[in-house]
């Protein structure tokens, strides 16, 4: 693969990463601060870290 296609992929990765930061912090907040779980909130947490990771073994593999 060029350099420049996987930019758009490079991109996704940076998006994850700071999607993964905020649902880190909503989750911290959730949990100490306000002492319930969401199942919603719980399920797009799962969902922004298996998509991290899933751009993570592309990145790798590309």
């Amino acid at each position: 693969m060029a350099a420049a296609d996987r930019r758009p992929l490079l991109a996704a990765y940076g998006i994850l990463l700071l999607a993964t930061l905020a649902v880190s912090v909503l989750t911290y907040l959730e949990l100490i601060v306000i002492r319930a779980i969401c199942p919603w909130c719980v399920s797009y947490a799962v969902t922004i870290v298996l998509s991290l990771g899933t751009a993570g073994l592309a990145l790798r593999r590309s």
